[in-house]
This record gives C-alpha cells, structure tokens and sequence, in this order.
C-alpha cells in the first residue's frame, strides 16, 4: 500500500509533540521553509527519530485493532510486517495485512470503520472481491485518519488454487502487551513469505528484506520441512520456490530440504504451474489493473489519452529492470 508519505503527515507532529528533544522544532522549522519536501530537509537525526516515532506509532496502532478485532471474536490471521518485527524489531512495516474469510472481509471493513473512521483506499477493489472469477487481485486497502494503513486479505496469493490449504487452521498465537496475534503455522507463514514477493513483487522487491524475512521465521520456528514440502507439492510450487531460493543465495534453508526439492533435470522448469507463473508475470507487468494505471499516470480512465498509458508503463518497466541489473552488478 504507498500511503507512507500520507501516513507520516498526518501523524508526525502529534507523535513527536510530547518529547522534548528539539525534533519539533527542527520539524517546524522545515515545514515553514519547506512546505512541500520538509522531511527531506530534516537533518539524518532528525529522520532516525521520526522514523523511530512512526514505527512506535505503527506498532501501536497495530496491536490496537488486533485487541479490537479479538473482542469482536473476528476469525482471522495476521500476516507478515507485525508478525516478522516481534521476532526482529529492525524490520519495518508500513501497513497491517490481516487475512480472513472472504464473506468477512466487508463486515470486518465496516468494524473497523464504525471503530477507527477506516475508509476503501481503492473502492473498486470491493467489485473485485465479488468477482470469483477474478484471481490477480487479493485483498482491500483501507486508510484512516491518523492511523496505519490496513490491508483485508481474502487470498493469501494471486493466481493459486489454494483450496487444498487450510490457511487458518493450526494458527499460532504471538503476545505482546497482553495482546494474542493470531499467525498462520509457521509452515504457512513461510510458504507465504517465499511467494508473496513471487507472484506480487518478483521484479520490484527488496530481495535483502526478503531473504531476511525468510530467515526470521527458518531461525526462529522449528519448522516441519515435511510438511511444508507436502504445501509446496499441493500447489505445485516446488520448482518455483528452489529459483527463489537459489535466486535469493542467504535463505538459511537445510541442505537436504533444498535437495529434495531441485528439479530431476531442466524439463521441470517446463511444468504447467512455472510457465503458468512466468505467463502472469509479464501479463501483470504488461497489462496491469486499470485503477494501478490511473493512479500510477494520474490520468482518467474516459480520457482519450488514456491508451498511451500502457506504453508509458512499458517504458517506465524497461528502466525499473534495467535500474536493477546496474544495481546488482558488480
């Protein structure tokens, strides 16, 4: 969800008001001579302590409407950002991911509403989860005043057939402040984290967090490789996630887990589910959601220029890989 910037103006002064430690006067002094990109003037301390507050606030806000959401006796899991920092508190998250039941997800919205004045950041994203047919989309956004953003999951991926999973059974519970996090299993959990970033963001991703995020859940689970390899077989993933790993180089996985899953020889990379895979990858580069085109172009759909946006998302794909290789080269 890219509401940071919305996020961090709406609640920096009233996080940082009750310290005195010149950061409000540093923030004020910038916001008068810099109305527009006042963060960026801030000097690098001033930005670790913000970023320190807004965290705090994010956790905050977090753990407030999960004890909200378990009061309510809402069936859910929470998924990634809150559930990967209780382990390493230098991983950062800018929204709350929460996954239940499809039929849930618009009582859960209006809950959260009727609580927190949460509001569909995309409301068209509610015509897609009544769309069965329609599986590259997963969750709805929502966005509050002064609140952290938050993410209805009522698919755990894009694409997959993922009836054979039970995704909310064998849950785990975290605790922090007195409050129960409800997690998927810890096989789930990584599972999830391995192709989230395949099916959503493979091109686009921070491959440290991820490789991080792989190795916070192997290192701090004992986690039953047999049954997460029974997961990867039933969805017919196996192939796709021995890539990710080799890609990725630091996921501390064990050998002979890595072993069982290579391939017999390079026909495997020809099964149906990898080229499914490489097929939904450049069709959703290629053509993504017209709502993405027209918040990403700022240009409306009616508009009779509206067709020159996809070339426009062509070029702007062509530098975004081409920025990676430059990065990734030595």
């Amino acid at each position: 969800m890219e509401l940071n910037s919305t996020f961090i103006t709406s609640v920096s002064i009233e996080i940082i008001m009750d310290r005195d430690d010149g950061l409000v006067k540093e923030i004020c002094a910038a916001m008068k001579k810099h109305p527009d990109n006042w963060k960026d003037k801030l000097s690098d301390e001033a930005k670790r302590k913000l970023a320190e507050r807004i965290k705090e606030k994010r956790i905050k806000d977090s753990v407030k409407i999960i004890k909200f959401l378990n009061q309510k006796k809402v069936d859910y899991v929470v998924l990634k950002g809150l559930s990967l920092w209780y382990f390493d508190h230098g991983r950062d998250f800018e929204d709350i991911d929460i996954l239940l039941d499809r039929d849930d997800v618009e009582k859960v919205a209006n809950l959260l509403n009727k609580e927190f004045g949460y509001t569909y950041y995309r409301p068209e994203q509610m015509r897609f989860l009544k769309d069965l047919e329609q599986t590259n989309n997963h969750d709805v956004a929502l966005i509050a005043p002064k609140m952290i953003g938050v993410e209805l999951h009522y698919r755990m991926l894009n694409y997959l057939d993922q009836h054979k999973l039970s995704l909310m059974s064998d849950r785990i519970f975290l605790e922090f402040d007195g409050v129960k996090i409800p997690c998927q299993s810890k096989e789930l959990q990584l599972l999830e984290t391995f192709l989230h970033n395949v099916y959503h963001h493979l091109l686009s991703c921070d491959r440290d967090k991820w490789a991080r995020d792989l190795n916070i859940l192997i290192e701090n689970y004992d986690i039953d490789w047999k049954k997460f390899l029974r997961m990867t077989d039933e969805l017919r993933q196996t192939e796709v996630i021995y890539l990710t790993a080799k890609m990725l180089k630091h996921v501390e996985m064990p050998p002979p887990v890595l072993k069982r899953m290579a391939p017999a020889s390079w026909r495997s990379y020809l099964k149906k589910p990898v080229l499914l895979w490489a097929a939904y990858l450049v069709w959703d580069r290629l053509f993504p959601p017209k709502d993405i085109l027209i918040r990403r172009f700022h240009i409306k759909e009616d508009s009779v220029f509206f067709f020159l946006s996809y070339p426009a998302n062509w070029i702007r794909m062509f530098f975004a890989v081409i920025g990676m290789i430059l990065k990734r080269s030595p």
